[in-house]
């Protein structure tokens, strides 16, 4: 018998035995994503039609390197809530931060299911709070300074001397 063939059923045998461990995730990452756009469907039975938004919601290890975990489709509280419990108590036990978009239903699933981990604004959600926050003080500075936004008072332009 070679080497390849014995290393191979030895493989083969010791997978059989051997249990991938969980990975263990300290911060964990909860957003979503729009898988195509959303479509109206008709109700085959009462014919009325409405419109389906067609999310996922993601889980992504942002601390180790286990990258993304699992996927829940749509993005409500149950769905969330019924992904992490299927994760077992040790496991959830294990996350220490989770970072997410401030959604409502994310936050109430998060406070469910992980009542010890805080929650706080990933990096994209925490720069687009920043930038509306700038752009609502300038939109604010622009109309109070002027007395309204783009136009000024042609008394305060003097006209060129020749």
């Amino acid at each position: 018998m070679s080497w390849p063939i014995a290393h191979a059923a030895w493989v083969r045998h010791a997978d059989a035995l051997l249990a991938e461990p969980e990975p263990v995730v300290v911060v964990l990452g909860i957003d979503e994503t729009r898988r195509g756009r959303a479509k109206w469907v008709q109700d085959p039975a009462s014919g009325r039609w409405r419109l389906t938004e067609r999310f996922e919601t993601n889980f992504v290890d942002l601390h180790g390197p286990e990258g993304l975990l699992g996927r829940a489709s749509g993005r409500t509280k149950s769905r969330v809530t019924a992904w992490l419990d299927a994760r077992g108590q040790a496991w959830k036990d294990a996350v220490q931060i989770v970072a997410m978009d401030p959604c409502a239903s994310y936050r109430a699933a998060v406070r469910q299911a992980l009542p010890n981990a805080p929650i706080v604004a990933d990096a994209f959600h925490l720069v687009a709070l920043a930038d509306q926050a700038l752009t609502d003080v300038r939109r604010r500075v622009t109309w109070d300074t002027p007395g309204r936004r783009g136009e000024c008072d042609l008394r305060d332009i003097s006209s060129p001397s020749s």
